[in-house]
């Protein structure tokens, strides 16, 4: 008997003569380079299965009506180049009773004998059945794993034991099909909440039914065509079904353990030295049977021809429900490529599915070009596309495919009244509870955290990885929660015994998610449709990448609290360059407020600039009824180099802005339970300002007030009317966006703190600590008469400010409050020169005042630098502990300078020192701390009449600043090994001053 001994001597031999005979076919190689016909070489593949004896169900295929006409007999008996996978009878036998068990929902359910292969009705499925195992190249199982159809390739590392997946015999006109009206996704039903989604059926639900054929491709499909007809081209390649092979070489490069190849064959093989095809493991007593015209390989079991995942689900009843989700995506496309080529003048349809593929082999669809409808929620890829690529620049589709993770329907019901208890309430109010009445974008979240792109990352053995949208690995989900496993076209199906939760379900952004309407009445304001789009831009925009909905779907230990904006405070969101300008290139001063609304045919936000007259105490903005050229429907979420339209980048930064600035993470808290107590009143947000939260409602954090920096400056607090606590943290819906301080650091510390600000803007730091740009002039300050601390950068820090008693009472800061010492002195070699022109004959003299002027000057830069530290602490924050870096550098470690900070549990206040000094301990008074101020760097409006006339400023970077007077006149002195001013240094410079005749003032008096 002829059987796989063969495979090693056709290996060697054939490998080196004909070569290509191993992978494109045996009729390469001619009877005279054999120098006669081998021995253990069969006559064809038809005459070989006669032979053999055990293959008359097989032959009875060959030989039925819907196969001969195609004459595969004839085929299969000629000289050629075919792999075919066959079973002997028995197995026939199994098969048939299996078959006779099943519903009538699967279509296998008719093949229930020999006789069944001639039943009308069963001609797709027969021809199906037999083209869809057979290659119409040969290829010796060791070899089917290569990914290249070159001989030369075969040990080339990119080709070899890559290949998973080939396209069988079968035609797109074997896939024909149709779909009765019975079996069209139903209607989207009205749920309690008012919510319709698109019916992408409406256009066929008049047809009793329609014809389906699958789709011809030409990968190119991101973008809207010119006309519907160019969305599938016929010069593409046919989206062909595959078959899915597992060699021994391919399954031990890509990692498989026995585990996986068990669970993925369904038990038909427990090893990665078994091949596995379509499922069913091929017997090694009966493989690479070589014929004249290619390969037969027995296979254990009859296997089905594979499907696409979507058809296998269609017809397994314990994942129907997740099925029908699916379905509430699809798209009949009117495909008039396949009608052309079918000669049809009724309609063909392929069903697609709203998706949102990153690459152009994904074939993104996201709207219904023959309505111009745009889709609000959509999958991740398209589930019945048979040939899916997983990335067209770096993959074939043969080298991977995708991965779906199911609930079977018990774990889906169970999710109703259980993990989605919220949803239900909110859905299915009154109602019975159902999947059903869940929005689209509901079910759609679902679907992000179940379609995997990869299955090759995530076989059985490590399905454990899986990390779901916010980056986490799935709780509980290994490969005992997979109760079945189905091998498809384009993909494996992980059918579990357990629910898949989407973090959005359970995170701080599903109280949007709840309410994320997009009604575009304007009088309806309680929605998210703005803000939420915004935070989920990098799931819901194709393209964009912000990041937030993963950052705030995190469950690693840090919660969150989430200041969430009803649609109506986003309609007045304050530009805080407009509140800072008083000079510059704008021709206009005064608030701007952005008005931002909802496209309804993009479905994305925009925004409109208007001038308000705007009472910073109350929050109370006013329209002026100033006309000026108004822009319309700037899509925020632009690529940030695109810059054609300015109002377009600074939309999108404002919105930045203030989600940075709304989220505050606090850390070591327990899941499901609030971060805010009123032990404390600050929390930081993620960009480094603070929210000040009012207990005087007592403790519950619905009846607290909430205020950024800029309501804080006007002791104004705003409400939230539904504060909810999630699984990672609290939700805050307010009905004003919370700025962070709207004053500059420079402007705060003139106003509160003047004798601090006299060292500050003192000519012996002005050009050092002072500017109105951060080295850049394109990114400035607006207002002429402020300036930004140097030393500041986007980030957030602490400035701790002596009182002036403080500085008057200690020797070696004499310097800091006689700034005219400096000025006498002169800040240059010539002014001192010119002070001192008659005397020529004192160089020393000279250098010695030039040299006590620089120590001067870099005391009061020191002094400067020593108080403002890295990192805002604020009075009231979370417990803190721990040495912080000041601005200070000691020059010879060329380390920065630290201040060791931690709160005193009795005082309730913050205790500084000089890291390893607890000498100098002071303490923050509690009467005057937490002043907040942010220094933004802005990119001015140029070359835009309308611009100018606006005078806004786009903020580049921000940093931000929180103030603290320190208590009882004390502070803490500069480190000693820094050499500062002291008496001795004074008694020289007056003694020099004395010498000639230099009044130096008195440093007890101003």
């Amino acid at each position: 008997m002829k059987n796989s001994n063969v495979k090693h001597r056709l290996s060697r031999l054939l490998g080196g003569l004909c070569g290509a005979v191993m992978i494109v076919g045996l009729s390469g190689c001619t009877d005279d380079l054999l120098e006669g016909t081998p021995e253990w070489l069969g006559t064809s593949i038809y005459e070989e299965l006669e032979t053999r004896g055990d293959y008359t169900t097989t032959l009875a295929l060959i030989n039925s009506s819907p196969v001969a006409s195609d004459n595969y007999r004839q085929i299969l008996s000629l000289t050629g180049s075919k792999t075919l996978f066959v079973a002997d009878d028995a197995a026939w036998q199994r098969f048939f009773e299996k078959n006779k068990t099943l519903s009538e929902v699967n279509p296998w359910h008719t093949i229930t004998s020999v006789e069944s292969f001639n039943a009308p009705g069963n001609e797709l499925k027969v021809r199906r059945l037999f083209k869809g195992m057979m290659l119409n190249n040969a290829y010796v199982l060791d070899l089917l794993g290569n990914l290249s159809t070159d001989p030369s390739a075969v040990n080339n590392d990119a080709s070899a034991d890559a290949c998973m997946r080939r396209t069988t015999s079968i035609s797109n006109l074997d896939m024909r099909g149709e779909i009765t009206s019975e079996n069209f996704p139903p209607e989207k039903l009205d749920n309690a909440s008012g919510v319709k989604d698109i019916d992408w059926w409406i256009e066929v639900r008049d047809k009793d039914a329609i014809t389906t054929m699958p789709a011809v491709l030409n990968g190119k499909n991101n973008t809207k065509p010119a006309s519907a007809s160019y969305l599938y081209t016929s010069n593409g390649n046919a989206d062909l079904a595959t078959m899915v092979h597992f060699s021994p070489s391919f399954a031990v490069s890509k990692g498989f353990t026995s585990e996986d190849v068990s669970i993925l064959s369904g038990g038909n093989a427990n090893s990665t030295s078994q091949t596995v095809v379509n499922g069913v493991a091929v017997d090694p007593d009966n493989s690479n049977i070589t014929c004249q015209n290619g390969y037969i390989h027995k296979l254990v079991e009859v296997p089905y021809p594979v499907s696409n995942m979507m058809e296998k689900l269609s017809y397994e009843p314990n994942y129907s429900i997740f099925y029908k989700q699916l379905q509430r995506f699809s798209y009949p496309y009117r495909n008039a490529v396949q009608m052309k080529n079918i000669g049809s003048e009724d309609s063909v349809y392929t069903i697609r599915y709203m998706n949102s593929g990153d690459y152009a082999k994904h074939c993104a669809l996201t709207a219904n070009y023959d309505n111009d409808k745009t889709a609000t929620s959509y999958l991740p890829y398209d589930p019945a596309w048979n040939q899916y690529y997983l990335n067209a620049e770096s993959y074939e589709y043969a080298m991977d495919a995708a991965l779906m993770l199911v609930p079977n329907d018990q774990q889906m019901t169970s999710f109703l009244t259980n993990e989605g208890i919220d949803l239900t309430n909110k859905y299915a109010a009154g109602k019975t509870p159902s999947w059903d009445l869940y929005p689209d974008a509901i079910v759609a979240e679902l679907m992000q955290n179940c379609m995997i792109p990869n299955f090759l990352s995530y076989l059985p053995s490590n399905v454990d990885k899986i990390k779901d949208t916010s980056q986490s690995q799935i709780k509980g989900l290994d490969a005992s929660k997979i109760g079945d496993c189905f091998v498809c076209g384009n993909g494996v199906i992980y059918g579990l015994t357990m629910n898949i939760v989407p973090p959005s379900y359970k995170d701080v952004t599903s109280t949007m998610l709840l309410n994320k309407e997009k009604d575009l009445d304007e009088s309806r304001d309680e929605g998210f449709s703005v803000f939420y789009s915004f935070i989920q831009k990098d799931k819901d925009i194709p393209g964009a990448s912000a990041g937030y909905a993963s950052y705030l779907s995190s469950f690693d230990g840090t919660s969150y609290v989430l200041f969430c904006p009803y649609d109506k405070a986003m309609r007045k969101v304050i530009d805080p360059s407009s509140l800072t300008r008083t000079g510059g290139s704008g021709s206009e001063t005064g608030p701007v407020l952005y008005d931002y609304k909802y496209d309804g045919d993009k479905y994305l936000p925009y925004a409109v600039p208007e001038r308000y007259i705007y009472d910073a105490t109350t929050g109370i903005a006013t329209p002026t009824g100033e006309v000026f050229a108004r822009m319309s429907n700037y899509d925020v979420f632009a690529k940030q180099s695109d810059y054609s339209s300015w109002y377009k980048s600074n939309a999108y930064k404002l919105l930045k802005y203030i989600i940075e600035n709304g989220i505050c993470p606090v850390e070591d808290v327990a899941p499901n339970e609030s971060p805010l107590v009123p032990a404390y009143t600050y929390y930081k947000t993620k960009s480094g300002s603070a929210i000040k939260v009012d207990w005087a409602g007592g403790s519950n954090i619905a009846n607290a007030g909430y205020a950024g920096g800029h309501q804080t400056r006007f002791n104004r607090f705003v409400k939230s009317p539904s504060a909810a606590v999630k699984a990672n943290g609290v939700s805050l819906p307010v009905a004003e966006v919370l700025l962070p301080s709207t004053i500059s650091p420079y402007k705060l510390i003139q106003a509160e703190f003047p004798d601090f600000f006299s060292v500050l803007n003192s000519g012996t730091s002005q050009s050092k600590y002072l500017a109105q740009n951060d080295g850049n002039t394109a990114h400035k300050i607006l207002d002429a008469t402020d300036f930004a601390l140097s030393m500041l950068r986007p980030y957030n820090y602490t400035i701790y400010i002596p009182t002036k008693a403080a500085m008057d009472s200690k020797v070696n800061r004499y310097e800091l409050t006689r700034r005219s010492w400096y000025d006498a002195i002169g800040p240059t070699d010539d002014v001192i020169k010119t002070n001192f022109s008659g005397i020529s004959n004192y160089p020393d003299d000279l250098k010695e005042l030039k040299d006590l002027r620089d120590s001067i000057k870099q005391t009061i830069e020191n002094f400067i630098a020593y108080h403002v530290q890295d990192n805002g602490i604020y009075v009231g924050q979370k417990e803190i502990e721990g040495v912080f870096e000041t601005s200070l550098v000691n020059l010879e470690t060329n380390q920065f300078y630290g201040l060791h900070v931690e709160e005193d549990p009795s005082s309730k206040t913050l205790e500084v020192y000089p890291k390893g000094d607890t000498s100098q301990k002071v303490e923050v008074d509690i009467e005057k701390c937490n002043l907040m101020a942010t220094q933004n760097f802005y990119i001015e409006s140029t070359g835009n009449s309308s611009s100018e006339k606006l005078g806004l400023g786009q903020i580049y970077s921000s940093s931000y600043v929180v103030l603290h007077q320190i208590k009882d006149n004390k502070d803490f002195s500069l480190p000693a090994e820094i050499n500062p001013w002291d008496q001795s240094k004074y008694e020289r410079l007056k003694e020099l001053f004395d010498k000639y005749g230099v009044t130096l003032p008195d440093p007890v008096q101003n």
